[in-house]
């Protein structure tokens, strides 16, 4: 028994300094850590300002909270950097009723503007390395089907789980919806973003960079309506949008059902979501704003079987989007921002 327990620590001792030093390996060398998807976040001071400032006018212009959600609803700082910019000069109030809608109706008191502490990311990243390690190697130990060849698991499994895919940048030009042909740009990147059935909560986010990590705006989908009364939510139109850091604006666009799309209710109904587009293979919807162009491409469309009032073609069992993004060439003027709070549509 002293032997059999003396081997048994021995292969659990190697196995767990194996798994850590793995770990370390593919952690620091083979695929390390990067940060994608940062958002307004990443953005220069000084950017951020003149965001802030463009939204706290819309805002106080309009009255209306659904651009400042689209524009800061993944900025985990932006309550404390938008309290932070409010001055004399650019009207603290204004600032302080934008915080609100995103504080739960608390404005810029002291204690929100105090930023939160931060921790050190590379002590937290080093003792995350040493519990996986750990885990994997304890796990390894006591559950055989780990050490099965992972083939056996199959790749639909892995597509099921798997997170909206980052593809190459497109090649072609893209159209454009102003001049209704193609525009000179240079190609950023492209995105793959699908929505399943269940997934009630489907709401992807892509930020725009160029090569260099300049943060050029954002752009993404989610559900937009769904119909009926039954669990999980039957999505009927999925609206995909456009964020430009240099035009304040969030150009919103629908892709609906066939049903959706031919129910002249719930077109009225979502009329000011934005245009309306029928779900169809090959269907590219164009987003254009001052600097940034993307052309959602609907890829793949699976509707749902008929269910009670629900009929054929109703809503979406798995609906697929490729998202293209280009920079316009050129030199472009930061937008009047008086005239883009009067073209704001929500």
């Amino acid at each position: 028994m002293d032997v059999i327990t003396k081997n048994l620590n021995a292969a659990t001792i190697t196995s767990l300094v194996v798994g850590l030093l793995l770990g370390l390996l593919i952690g620091w060398v083979f695929w390390p850590v990067e940060y994608e998807n940062g958002g307004l976040s990443g953005v220069a001071t000084a950017d951020q300002e003149y965001i802030i400032d463009a939204m706290a006018q819309n805002y106080a212009a309009t009255g209306d909270p659904n651009p400042v959600l689209a524009v800061f609803r993944d900025w985990d700082g932006a309550v404390v950097r938008i309290c932070d910019a409010g001055d004399d000069t650019t009207g603290l109030s204004d600032h302080n009723a934008m915080a609100a809608v995103l504080n739960e109706g608390v404005g810029c008191t002291d204690e929100t503007a105090i930023p939160p502490e931060e921790g050190n990311p590379l002590l937290t990243f080093v003792i995350l390395l040493i519990v996986v390690g750990v885990l994997g190697a304890i796990a390894y130990q006591t559950v055989p089907i780990l050490r099965r060849d992972t083939t056996e698991v199959g790749d639909d499994i892995g597509m099921a789980l798997a997170p909206a895919v980052y593809d190459d940048v497109p090649d072609e030009m893209p159209e454009s919806s102003e001049t209704g042909g193609t525009i000179q740009a240079t190609p950023v990147a492209r995105f793959r973003t699908t929505y399943n059935r269940g997934h009630d909560t489907y709401d992807d986010s892509f930020s725009i960079e160029t090569t260099d990590g300049e943060f050029l705006g954002e752009c993404g989908a989610g559900i937009a309506e769904s119909i009926g009364s039954s669990s999980p939510k039957s999505v009927a139109a999925v609206e995909v949008w456009l964020f430009d850091k240099n035009d304040i604006r969030t150009i919103t666009k629908l892709v609906m059902s066939d049903y959706a799309f031919n129910d002249d209710g719930l077109k009225a109904k979502l009329a000011t979501r934005g245009e309306h587009a029928l779900a169809a293979t090959g269907e590219t919807i164009v987003l254009e704003t001052a600097s940034l162009i993307v052309n959602a491409e609907v890829t793949e469309i699976e509707y749902g079987p008929a269910e009670g009032e629900l009929g054929s073609e109703s809503y979406f069992e798995r609906l697929t989007i490729e998202l293209s993004a280009w920079a316009k060439d050129g030199d472009f003027e930061k937008p009047d921002i008086q005239a883009r709070i009067d073209e704001l549509d929500y």
